[in-house]
């Protein structure tokens, strides 16, 4: 057999937990043990209880991964076994704690689950929001063609904005209009739009030099205030 069912039930249950963001160590041990006698060819058993406890008490599967506390719990091994060797009574009790744990941490998992899928759907309707945005702006600009402005007037036209702004008002309006055409928000739209983008994206670089070459520039301020000169 080059595989067994064990194998990957554990590895199902250790990929929950890793999702949930919690430790399963003695699943993914076995997961380890049964990887080992298939790659080796062992016979079973050829893995002792003590080998086994061993690599769950260390907490990983391989290099680099944190080793958890040992903390004393009933789905630690070494208790399930003294467990094993003691009373029914003592064994009913211990398995119905440790089946409260396992339902508790299913209502956890459950609830991270949801929560990430509230999450992606979010995510997905706010770029589902942006696209419709970039695709509206630039069927805009393909009605009329994108021109490269040549004068002051036209380049604050093409901001949006209006006679003798100043520098602030420059940079503002054409950060705002240059991210509407950021290849990231016209990755997934036509060709002919996505070269529209880029078209836009020259003439509002352009536009923005037309304005700040023809917008004087500010005196220096000096602690917010302007010093007075005291007369000689």
């Amino acid at each position: 057999a080059t595989s067994v069912e064990t194998d990957y039930l554990n590895g199902e249950i250790a990929l929950l937990a890793a999702l949930g963001g919690v430790e399963a160590p003695a699943h993914r041990a076995l997961q380890d043990c049964s990887a080992r006698l298939l790659r080796e060819g062992l016979a079973p058993g050829s893995i002792g209880v003590d080998e086994v406890i061993a690599l769950v008490r260390q907490g990983q599967s391989g290099q680099g991964r944190p080793v958890p506390g040992d903390a004393p719990s009933p789905a630690d091994p070494q208790v399930m076994l003294e467990l094993l060797r003691s009373d029914s009574g003592s064994r009913d009790r211990a398995l119905a704690s440790l089946a409260e744990e396992v339902r508790e941490e299913r209502a956890r998992l459950a609830e991270r689950q949801e929560a990430l899928d509230d999450e992606w759907g979010e995510i997905q309707a706010e770029k589902a929001r942006l696209r419709t945005l970039a695709q509206g702006l630039l069927e805009k600009q393909q009605a009329g063609g994108v021109t490269t402005p040549t004068s002051a007037a036209e380049a604050a036209e093409l901001l949006g904005l209006g006679p003798r702004p100043d520098a602030v008002e420059v940079e503002r309006a054409w950060r705002r209009a240059v991210a509407r055409c950021h290849p990231d928000r016209t990755a997934e739209l036509h060709p002919e739009l996505q070269k529209r983008a880029a078209d836009m994206t020259v003439a509002l670089n352009a536009a923005r030099e037309i304005l700040l070459a023809a917008t004087p520039s500010r005196p220096p301020r000096q602690g917010g205030r302007t010093r007075a000169t005291r007369p000689g």
